[in-house]
């Protein structure tokens, strides 16, 4: 599948990808068509800073022992109450720790 996979461009990948969403969307049921076909050489999207900013934190040990939903609406109200400059900072700092 991946020699397959890099005898294409990225742009036929991504082609490829959107005919089988409009497939899915027409309900039409294709065997081997189900899922997406991924593919290594597309850059993966920057994680926002707010995401950045919670990962750090759960990772630091900040959320142990607290349910998600908790977790997540103690990061949003930490995050609110940053100063803009503090958040402007995150925009340009790199992720401390690879997440992928």
């Amino acid at each position: 599948m991946k020699a397959w996979l890099e005898s294409h461009s990225v742009d036929e990948i991504r082609v490829a990808n959107n005919a089988r969403s409009g497939l899915r969307r027409m309900e039409v049921k294709i065997r081997g068509l189900k899922r997406r076909l991924e593919d290594e050489r597309v850059k993966k999207r920057a994680l926002s800073p707010f995401v950045q900013f919670y990962v750090e934190r759960h990772a630091a040990g900040g959320y142990d022992g607290m349910p998600p939903i908790e977790s997540t609406r103690s990061a949003g109200q930490e995050w609110k109450a940053l100063r803009a400059e503090e958040r402007e900072v995150r925009l340009v700092a790199p992720l401390a720790s690879s997440v992928e």
